[in-house]
């Protein structure tokens, strides 16, 4: 599963996040598995899976491109650095069937309102 995003009112450090998410395997400490767009004390993508956050690196730009692979029992997590996809990391998992979760979410309270976003989702399969 693929997203394209476009952050149109997302000041820095407004502690939320764009998340790309399987919503039926097996999750972490910190939720559920998959790539995310946090924009917290820098802006930054992370993979999260049953591990916890495996990978964590700065962003920039208003938007992005975010790729969510699961081949087999491994769930891999990419983001488009501007050129091609740039692995994050990859974990095993289970080969059970799930659902797909984009959504936008707010850990911190005080975050700012008004933020907004646009999406474009893209199912990639193969045989």
């Amino acid at each position: 599963v693929q997203v394209d995003f476009t952050l149109l009112n997302w000041p820095g450090q407004n502690f939320h996040t764009v998340r790309l998410a399987a919503m039926d395997l097996p999750q972490g400490p910190v939720g559920l598995v998959g790539i995310y767009r946090n924009s917290y004390n820098s802006e930054g993508y992370q993979m999260r899976t049953i591990g916890g956050v495996v990978a964590d690196v700065g962003a920039a730009g208003l938007s992005g491109t975010m790729r969510l692979v699961r081949t087999g029992s491994t769930v891999s997590g990419y983001y488009w650095n501007g050129t091609q996809f740039v692995l994050l990391a990859s974990s095993p998992t289970t080969t059970d069937d799930t659902r797909f979760a984009l959504d936008f979410a707010t850990p911190n309270i005080s975050g700012p309102t008004g933020i907004a976003m646009a999406f474009d989702l893209h199912l990639i399969t193969s045989k």
